[in-house]
């Protein structure tokens, strides 16, 4: 069994046949909009290498706090694609939804290493 493919066919409704690219599956406008969600993405994955990588030994422990540190850049990074990109109308309409999920993932991953930061000058 295989699935409709960015270059296989698919039927519609009234019986003629149309590519997915036709169809809008694959709009350009929503491509920005994947680009935050997946810059706030890579911004979570480091966050969450950091303490199992230093624990494991895979890497020193100043390496652990320098993967939080450029986890926290991406994740304000993708924080301020994702508004800029919700204010603008033109870069909206491609997928306000997938720019409030990379909102919220950028703005949860940044809050981490930056709480720990406040808890460790507070002391």
């Amino acid at each position: 069994m295989s699935f409709p493919t960015a270059t296989r066919c698919m039927r519609c409704r009234d019986g003629r046949w149309a590519s997915l690219r036709s169809s809008g599956m694959t709009d350009r406008s929503t491509r920005p909009a994947y680009f935050a969600l997946l810059l706030a993405a890579i911004a979570a994955l480091l966050l969450h290498a950091a303490g199992p990588g230093t624990r494991l030994a895979l890497w020193e422990f100043g390496t652990g706090f320098q993967l939080m540190r450029w986890a926290a850049y991406a994740g304000l990074a993708a924080a301020v694609l994702a508004v800029a990109m919700l204010l603008l109308p033109r870069t909206r309409r491609g997928g306000p939804a997938w720019l409030a999920a990379a909102l919220v993932l950028a703005l949860g991953t940044a809050f981490v290493p930056w709480y720990a930061l406040r808890q460790a000058r507070d002391g």
